[in-house]
C-alpha cells in the first residue's frame, strides 16, 4: 500500500505551518482572501488597483547556503511593494508562494515570520498565500519564492514620469546594501576566489554572510508621506538593471539623467566585490543598485519640502543629480 507520505508529501507538516500561520494572522486558512476597500475609496475619484509580482532571485541560494532564512522574507515583501510604490500606490495586501523540496517547520517558519515582518513595515495586510511540497522537483533543501502585492492609487496621482523636464532634480535614497539584485555574480566571486562566508571584511562582529543577508530596504516610509505631499515627478526602483536601466524607464523622451556619484555614500560591500572580483566600474553600475535603493525625480521647488520631511523624519536623502535636454529622443542616464 502506498501513501502521499511515502511519495515525499507530509501532509501533517503542512498543517502544522498553516495553524503557524492562522496563530499570527488569524483570517489567514480559506481557499482566497478578502480585502475591504470602503475605507480606501471615499476620497478618490477615480481609483485604480496597481500590482506587482517578484522574487528574491539566487539570494535565496546564499540563505541556504548559510542556513539563514530569518530575514529573506522581507526581501520578498520588498520588491514587489518598492515596485507599486513607483507608481505611487498605497500598498494594501501581499500574498506570498514558498515551494519547498521538503517541509522543515523551523526552516519555513522563519521564513514567514520574515515575510510577516516585511508587511508590518511595508503597512500592508499578509492576506495569504500557497505552501507547496514538491518532491523530485526540488531537492529536500531547496527553497523557492515568490511574493505578489496589490497598491491603490487615484489616477490623478499616479507617478508616469511624463511630467518629468529638463531642470528636474535627482534625489537617491540609501539602499540597505545589495538588496536581491546581482547575486548571481556575488556566487561567482565567491566561489571563483574562494571567499569565506565567516569572513568579518569590515568589523569582527559582522561576517561576510551576514552583510550579504542583509534584507532589501522597504520605502514605505517615506513614500507613503511624500505622495501626499505631492513631491515626486517619477521614482524608480533600482533593481536589475541598476541605476542605469531602471532610471531610463520613467525619463521621456528628450531628456537625460546626469548624476555625479560623488554625491551619495557607497556602502563598503560594493567596494569590497568589486576589489575581490576584479569589477568594471561599469559593470558594477549595471549590475548592482551602488547604494540607491530608490531614485526620485522632483521639481527644484520641491526640494525645500523633501528636506524639510526628511529633517522632521530623521530620513536620509541625496541630491545625486539632474535632469537635462537630450538630442535624441532615446532618453539617456549618465553618470560621472
Amino acid at each position: 500500500m502506498s501513501t502521499y507520505k511515502q511519495s515525499g508529501i507530509d501532509i501533517e507538516k503542512a498543517n502544522k505551518l498553516v495553524d503557524f500561520l492562522k496563530k499570527k494572522n488569524p483570517s489567514i486558512g480559506g481557499f482566497g482572501g478578502a480585502f475591504p476597500l470602503k475605507g480606501f475609496l471615499q476620497e478618490m475619484n477615480d481609483p485604480l488597483l496597481v500590482s506587482g509580482a517578484d522574487g528574491v532571485g539566487t539570494k535565496i541560494m546564499l540563505a541556504r547556503q548559510c542556513n539563514s532564512y530569518s530575514q529573506i522574507g522581507i526581501d520578498l515583501v520588498a520588491m514587489s511593494v518598492n515596485d507599486i510604490l513607483t507608481c505611487g500606490a498605497t500598498p494594501l495586501f501581499f500574498l506570498d508562494y514558498l515551494a519547498v523540496g521538503k517541509i522543515d517547520l523551523q526552516k519555513d517558519q522563519a521564513l514567514l515570520d520574515g515575510i510577516i515582518e516585511g508587511c508590518r513595515l511595508a503597512h500592508c495586510t499578509l492576506l495569504g498565500g500557497e505552501t507547496a511540497e514538491m518532491p523530485g522537483m526540488y531537492e529536500a533543501d531547496e527553497v523557492e519564492l515568490a511574493g505578489f502585492a496589490v497598491g491603490l492609487v487615484d489616477k490623478k496621482m499616479l507617478l508616469t514620469g511624463e511630467s518629468i523636464q529638463p531642470g528636474d532634480i535627482l534625489v537617491g535614497f540609501p539602499s540597505s546594501g545589495l538588496h536581491s539584485n546581482g547575486y548571481t555574480l556575488v556566487r561567482h566571486i565567491i566561489d571563483k576566489y574562494n571567499l569565506s562566508l565567516d569572513l568579518t571584511p569590515f568589523d569582527e562582529n559582522t561576517s561576510l554572510g551576514e552583510i550579504l543577508l542583509t534584507p532589501t530596504k522597504i520605502y514605505s516610509d517615506p513614500c507613503l508621506d511624500l505622495f501626499s505631499m505631492n513631491v515626486f515627478k517619477g521614482l524608480a526602483h533600482i533593481t536589475g538593471g541598476g541605476i542605469p536601466g531602471n532610471l531610463q524607464r520613467i525619463l521621456p523622451e528628450y531628456t537625460q539623467a546626469c548624476l555625479d556619484k560623488r554625491n551619495w555614500d557607497r556602502p563598503p560591500v560594493f567596494s569590497f566585490l568589486q576589489e575581490k572580483g576584479n569589477i568594471k566600474e561599469e559593470e558594477m553600475f549595471k549590475v548592482f543598485n551602488m547604494g540607491l535603493g530608490m531614485i526620485g525625480v522632483i521639481a527644484s521647488e520641491s526640494l525645500v519640502k523633501l528636506k524639510d520631511f526628511a529633517r522632521q523624519h530623521n530620513e536620509d536623502f541625496y541630491i545625486i543629480g539632474s535632469v537635462d535636454k537630450n538630442d535624441n529622443p532615446q532618453p539617456e542616464v549618465h553618470i560621472n
